[in-house]
């Protein structure tokens, strides 16, 4: 039986392009961001290790494939009843010469030299941990846990309740950088007035205490000078932000930087009208990125006047609604695939109906026919409290749409129904002539329950 707190860490093997555009996959557009880069000057002190090892069950996964076709190892503690599946003979150390956002570890794992005929090199020399090892040909198992806690880069740590398998934080990496001793455990999270309370700045130098936000929609925007795609989003989302106010809402915007430095900060905040977070104050800009388990950049936060989370796809809102027509924009059950929000389908499973949208009509006849599944999927993980494990899409007919094809290798036929799985590298089809609620619900349905045979992508 598990109890207290479990950990949950994805690092990776040696090829960056699994973190920074995922190789030949067309479906990012997000700058994947380390926001821990003390962890890389981090000492291996005796003190760091206890603390890690001795409260905490860790899972770590190894990506060793640009191609993310994953040849993982998965660790968990010992503490844990050891399933069949767990090989307790290998563990971690030298993975972290292998992957640069993954050195920042080596002071998890306490040492101790060891072999094993099982590990292909260059993992022979890989000492033991107190974890034991999920072994890599359980791969399913794997990607399921990959898919459930939606990992998009690398390194990640994911604290959880091990009673419940609730998420406790999302980013641990911030935790073990910011309470190396554990003194906060067990990191539970924080209500958005509590994690935000201090004063804001302007960019004319005016200061504001972070109580003037009482009774507004707030966005949370993450975003740097550095990154091509943050200073893209900028702009659309000055606009917008300027359309909002104008239409009378209640609205601000928290700038949350992840600069290099205070004079990029400076000249990146000269262009924004909203408010940041000061550039000095890093303690609680990390606790905004732990608060939210921010995994990369941009990232906009949408929260309703009480600080709980409307969307975490404010940047995929403000793209595709420049009007700001949908605001505050409380999540769709089902979206229309757009360059936008294909990155999306990055996030875990996706079905997506591919229609002819020649006729007019199509698109939105094929959203009606799925979205009653969808909401009552979404209701039934939301009573859960947890995320539903899928998301809904449609797909008419355009050069995104036409690229998702060729990169999944599906026929071009319309209607289609499919399940596409890209961290996976899955798919599962049904061609049929006529697509009704029955099909897509027991389609669904024997995806959910594993009846479904995949297919490659």
């Amino acid at each position: 039986m598990l109890a207290g707190v479990l950990g949950l860490v994805w690092v990776s093997g040696p090829l960056e392009a699994c973190v920074l555009g995922r190789g030949a996959d067309p479906f990012h557009s997000s700058v994947s961001v380390s926001f821990t880069p003390a962890l890389t000057t981090l000492p291996p002190t005796p003190s760091r290790s206890c603390v890690i090892t001795s409260q905490f069950s860790i899972l770590i996964l190894l990506n060793i494939s640009a191609a993310f076709d994953l040849v993982t190892y998965t660790l968990l503690s010992k503490t844990l009843s050891t399933p069949a599946c767990w090989d307790t003979r290998v563990s971690f150390s030298s993975y972290v010469s292998l992957h640069p956002a993954c050195r920042g570890f080596p002071w998890l794992s306490p040492k101790g030299p060891f072999s094993s005929d099982a590990m292909p090199s260059p993992w022979s020399d890989l000492t033991r941990g107190p974890w034991p090892l999920i072994a890599s040909r359980h791969r399913g198992s794997l990607l399921k846990l990959w898919n459930k806690y939606r990992i998009s880069n690398i390194p990640s740590l994911i604290f959880l309740d091990a009673t419940s398998g609730k998420v406790v934080c999302r980013n641990g990496l911030l935790v073990i950088r910011d309470d190396p001793e554990g003194l906060e455990f067990p990191w539970g999270p924080k209500p958005f007035r509590e994690v935000i309370a201090g004063s804001l700045l302007r960019n004319n130098g005016q200061s504001l205490e972070s109580s003037s936000l009482e009774g507004s929609h707030v966005g949370v925007y993450f975003s740097a000078h550095w990154c091509p795609p943050c200073r893209s989003l900028t702009r659309v989302l000055v606009e917008s932000y300027r359309k909002i106010k104008e239409a009378g809402q209640k609205f601000e915007i928290i700038f949350v930087s992840a600069d290099r430095s205070e004079d990029s900060f400076k000249q990146y905040f000269s262009e924004m009208p909203w408010l940041a977070v000061p550039y000095t104050d890093e303690g609680r800009r990390s606790r905004l990125n732990r608060l939210y388990g921010i995994q990369g950049i941009p990232t906009l936060i949408v929260l309703d006047p009480q600080g709980e989370v409307i969307t975490r796809q404010g940047r995929v809102e403000v793209l595709n609604d420049e009007e700001c027509r949908g605001f505050p924009w409380h999540p769709k059950p089902v979206l229309e695939l757009s360059d936008s929000n294909a990155v999306q389908l990055n996030e875990g499973p996706c079905l997506v109906l591919f229609v002819d949208s020649e006729d007019d009509g199509e698109s939105e006849a094929a959203k009606q026919l799925i979205q009653p599944i969808a909401e009552k999927i979404i209701a039934k993980y939301k009573a859960k409290d947890e995320e539903a494990p899928l998301l809904f899409f449609v797909a008419g007919e355009d050069d995104m749409t036409d690229s998702l094809r060729d990169y999944t290798n599906l026929p071009e036929a319309a209607p289609l129904l499919t399940i596409l799985d890209m961290s996976a590298r899955a798919k599962y089809v049904m061609d049929v002539e006529e697509i009704t609620p029955a099909i897509v619900e027991a389609f669904v349905n024997d995806f959910l329950a594993e009846k479904l045979k995949p297919e490659p992508i």
